[in-house]
């Protein structure tokens, strides 16, 4: 039997979230090698009543996490996908737990490099309602000159209903194609950030313009690997 090497290991989360995640994984694994191909993963899944519940309270989190991540490292992971954008928040501050035989591969951090690579100065975010109105995303961008607005107080509270309903399997096609076209009318003037999973799901990947951290955040985790 060949050796397997390091690979990507990937933190389940909810239910939904974390197979959108395998799946895509996926689907550009074999883009890439043809085939049958499907991507060699470890899944360590949590229980997501120990996180979800405590969203963004960091001590209570970091606490609930830390268990996990000392588990990643005895598995023969190289790299941690977490299908949690606000999640990011915490585990920054519990990476050092992984090193050196685990680097997370950060969804904001992937972003920004490729809004650099394509010369992207202005966003405007999509996210939770948390990470639309708290500083922790806004301040990578904007350290990185890359300055952020968001969408108008109605459309907020719109985007963040559609989350939720994404993350409950409860949503509509009608609230999806309005999503849809949201993101679409702002794409004429300025690029959109997606910081979501859930709108992840339901975003449309023909729009033109629009910057999802997940797919970005999957691509640099096989192009890591390819190296």
């Amino acid at each position: 039997m060949a050796e397997i090497k390091p690979q990507i290991g990937i933190l389940g989360l909810g239910s939904r979230s974390t197979l959108f995640y395998i799946a895509q994984l996926n689907q550009k694994y074999k883009a890439l090698k043809g085939g049958y191909n499907t991507c060699p993963f470890i899944l360590l899944n949590t229980n997501f009543n120990d996180i979800n519940p405590f969203l963004p309270n960091h001590q209570t989190l970091k606490k609930n996490l830390l268990p996990y991540l000392k588990a990643v490292k005895k598995l023969n992971i190289s790299r941690l996908l977490i299908p949690n954008i606000t999640l990011h928040e915490t585990t920054d501050q519990l990476a050092e737990n992984l090193k050196p035989e685990v680097s997370i591969i950060h969804p904001i951090i992937s972003t920004i490099k490729s809004l650099k690579d394509n010369g992207k100065t202005n966003v405007i975010l999509f996210g939770s309602l948390h990470s639309m109105k708290a500083a922790y995303i806004s301040q990578y961008f904007l350290e990185n000159n890359i300055n952020v607005s968001l969408p108008k107080e109605d459309e907020m509270r719109f985007i963040d209903d559609l989350r939720q309903k994404v993350y409950s399997n409860k949503e509509s096609q009608k609230e999806i194609n309005l999503f849809n076209e949201l993101t679409k009318s702002y794409t004429s003037h300025k690029t959109v950030v997606i910081a979501c999973t859930e709108l992840s799901i339901a975003l449309d990947l023909k729009i033109d313009n629009v910057y999802d951290m997940v797919q970005l955040q999957l691509n640099e985790a096989l192009r890591q690997l390819r190296e």
